[in-house]
């Protein structure tokens, strides 16, 4: 995950257990991506009101992974089994927030599945071949 700040404070990226998560931000005023779409670009929130922390996000120490500071921040992760959340906020806890995100994966499965449709790939070819030649031989 990169976030880029579009202001001069410093920003807060974390990611942590959802049951941890939700706990921290179930008090505090805060916008949840409720659906994302690509093909056109859409992202759309659910507002929930509340107050400020009581406590900084950079003070918690259920995050799993996290960075703070200014410009751009870089976070990598690598996955375990459960339900997490990422969260971007100033650092400091107060309200507003304007940055840009950017999310990516690795992941070599991709080798395996692109390995798979060329075997399957090569596998057709080689069946059509084969019955080209018999539908020729047929003549």
């Amino acid at each position: 995950m990169r976030v880029t700040a579009h202001s001069d404070r410093p920003l807060f990226i974390g990611i942590g257990r959802a049951a941890d998560a939700d706990g921290y931000l179930g008090s505090i005023e805060h916008d949840e991506v409720s659906e994302l779409t690509y093909h056109p670009f859409d992202v759309d929130y659910e507002h929930a009101d509340g107050g400020s922390p009581r406590r900084a996000p950079v003070g918690e120490s259920f995050w799993v992974r996290s960075a703070n500071g200014s410009g751009t921040l870089a976070l990598d992760w690598e996955p375990m089994p459960g339900d997490w959340r990422a969260v971007v906020m100033n650092a400091d806890g107060s309200r507003g927030i304007a940055a840009e995100l950017q999310f990516g994966a690795r992941t070599s499965l991709l080798w395996w599945v692109g390995a798979g449709l060329l075997g399957a790939g090569l596998l057709t070819a080689a069946g059509a071949a084969v019955l080209y030649a018999f539908a020729r031989a047929q003549r």
